[in-house]
């Protein structure tokens, strides 16, 4: 049964730094906190693991995914015009650090 899927789990990158590539979830799944679930595991790892900060990005009109992040710890840092990423809307990724 699919319910969603981490792609770039903490990946580290220097000794201190992670990045969550993506968190995302089936919209049969939506709505039943299963992201919120899988973000707080990769902050639970990250910790684990001594990190100094944990990146993570979104679409920056992405209002749900924004509350979720927020909720967590997740602080916007960068916002930029991204259109290879992002066909849609602002065309903006937003960068956000734990």
């Amino acid at each position: 049964m699919f319910f969603g899927y981490l792609s770039g789990l903490l990946s580290s990158l220097v000794v201190d730094l992670y990045y969550i590539g993506d968190v995302v979830v089936s919209n049969a799944y939506s709505g039943q906190g299963i992201a919120t679930k899988l973000l707080e595991y990769c902050v639970e790892k990250s910790k684990e693991k001594r990190a100094g900060v944990v990146f993570i990005e979104r679409h920056e009109e992405n209002l749900a995914s924004a509350g979720m992040m927020r909720k967590a710890g997740f602080k916007v840092v960068e916002t930029f015009y991204d259109p290879e990423k992002r066909s849609a809307g602002s065309r903006k990724t937003s960068i956000l650090e734990y």
